[in-house]
């Protein structure tokens, strides 16, 4: 029995096969983001409540940006299961929770200045920059 490999073709890149996965996590869990403070402390957007990565999440680096899981109560405040996210995957995603549901903080304003950010990368992609004369820098080939 022979089949045609190129039929069963699959992407082998990891890194990129993670960031789809945690950017499908957004779709889901946009709520529950959580931004660091410094100190080891986060920030849960929606709830306005400071927060600790749980000790029993593996999670060695201190990502500016997480998505969790859960959120619970020990003797302090901790979110459980966090994953690292993007800011511009927030903004991609679900940028109306952000900029109208989202109480005003720090963190909000960041993502605020991030979809600024994109917005004007966007423009300017639909938008080259032109000569002085009025033509366009783009070369033609």
């Amino acid at each position: 029995m022979c089949r045609d490999s190129a039929q069963f073709s699959l992407d082998f890149n990891a890194n990129q096969r993670q960031e789809d996965i945690r950017q499908d996590l957004i779709s889901g869990f946009f709520v529950q983001i959580a931004h660091s403070e410094g100190f080891g402390n986060y920030l849960i957007l929606r709830e306005q409540q400071m927060v600790k990565i749980h000790a029993s999440t593996a999670h060695d680096r201190k990502p500016k940006w997480v998505i969790y899981h859960e959120s619970v109560q020990t003797f302090k405040n901790c979110i459980r299961t966090v994953t690292k996210v993007e800011p511009e995957w927030l903004m991609s995603i679900a940028p109306h929770f952000y900029m109208d549901s989202c109480p005003p903080c720090y963190p909000r304003s960041l993502l605020k200045k991030v979809m600024s950010e994109m917005q004007t990368a966007e423009q300017s992609e639909c938008h080259p920059e032109t000569t002085e004369a009025g033509e366009s820098n783009d070369q033609e080939w």
